[in-house]
């Protein structure tokens, strides 16, 4: 008999953070990232998926919407953005 579970993974899944940090090696083009950069990312990146239950300290989100967050983010790795200043401000030097 088929598994079509394979086939269909990831259309209804849900998964938490140490489940994402498993799968992110699978995906095409993105590195491997631990949990605790994931939960980094959870709570700073506005872009970052809602996850569809809380509880506590648990949460869980949707492979689907994870999936596609890390697929289409642009990385900034050795940026350093908390020494950027606004750009309103860089300009003003200039004159």
């Amino acid at each position: 008999m088929e598994d079509t579970r394979e086939k269909t993974r990831g259309a209804d899944e849900l998964v938490d953070i140490p489940e994402i940090a498993r799968r992110l090696p699978d995906l095409p083009g993105v590195r491997a990232i631990g949990p605790a950069r994931i939960r980094m990312l959870v709570n700073e990146d506005p872009n970052w998926p809602t996850a569809v239950y809380m509880r506590g300290r648990t949460r869980i989100w949707r492979w689907v919407e994870v999936r596609d967050y890390f697929l289409h983010r642009r990385t900034r790795q050795g940026e350093r953005t908390d020494l950027r200043r606004p750009r309103r401000e860089a300009s003003d030097d200039r004159r």
